[in-house]
């Protein structure tokens, strides 16, 4: 034979390479979840890291999660000639803790896997896509903890709405321009300033309302800095400002109906701001 029996592989991979939690719900659950992850060696497979396996093990509390440097790091490739699973080595990664977790039911570390293992590989347009690798468990409290890429989507998007990007005061505005922030994975849409915009230059009038060209200072959303927890702008960018006439008290309704127009009169995604 060229290789081992794959079934003698998984055994000695399962119990002599990864370890394991000491918390047989949750040895039996990974050890399932291996077992067919190892069997598409195309997949990452998931595992149990012991706590002590991280270090600069720092709280951040605006995501409650920890920002640690995995000392291994994650599994790469397998080593056939040494036996062994190939790692990173030293990598930044993040863990997010699952409160009262020490006691998880089979059931309820399914419904973990499939929240984690599925809606961490959507793609965002800014924020991109996380993966999760595996659990942990925090020594004093027990509680066990997501292994992650980055900070979770949703904590992402409700830190950058309340911390980062600038409201208009209008309440029917702000808050639908928070759901769409929230809601939709495509390009950010935001609320800015007047004073952002420079050199504005009438344009044309008609279909009850007028446009305008302007300099838009800042530029727009292009990417996220994960390390400085700030969006990188392209820079001064040429825009069009159309206004919408009568519009100082608008419905959330109505502002519904321009976002689907604006959307539906394009052939390609539209990045409005």
């Amino acid at each position: 034979m060229d290789n081992y029996i794959l079934d003698d592989w998984k055994h000695y991979v399962l119990n002599h390479l990864l370890h394991k939690s000491g918390n047989k719900v949750v040895d039996d659950f990974i050890k399932y979840i291996q077992i067919n992850q190892i069997n598409d060696l195309k997949n990452d497979i998931i595992e149990f890291v012991p706590y002590d396996k991280f270090k600069d093990i720092e709280f951040i509390t605006e995501f409650q999660s920890y920002k640690v440097t995995w000392i291994d790091g994650n599994i790469q490739k397998w080593n056939k000639e040494g036996m062994e699973f190939k790692r990173s080595g030293p990598r930044k990664a993040f863990l997010k803790k699952l409160d009262n977790s020490e006691n998880f039911t089979s059931k309820e570390l399914s419904e973990v896997h499939i929240t984690y293992g599925c809606n961490l590989k959507i793609k965002h347009s800014i924020f991109g896509s996380n993966y999760y690798y595996g659990i942990t468990q925090e020594p004093i409290t027990k509680d066990f903890m997501i292994i992650m890429d980055n900070y979770i989507l949703d904590d992402l998007k409700h830190y950058i709405t309340d911390h980062l990007l600038y409201r208009s005061g209008n309440k029917v505005v702000d808050d639908f321009i928070k759901y769409t922030q929230i809601n939709l994975d495509v390009n950010m849409m935001e609320f800015v300033p007047y004073d952002q915009f420079k050199n504005i230059q009438f344009i044309a009038e008609g279909g009850f309302s007028k446009i305008y060209k302007a300099t838009w200072i800042d530029g727009y959303i292009q990417s996220w800095n994960g390390e400085k927890l700030i969006f990188e702008r392209n820079g001064h960018w040429i825009v069009a400002l159309k206004n919408l006439n009568n519009s100082e008290n608008i419905t959330s309704r109505e502002l519904n109906e321009v976002h689907n127009l604006l959307n539906s009169n394009y052939n390609i995604p539209l990045t409005y701001y």
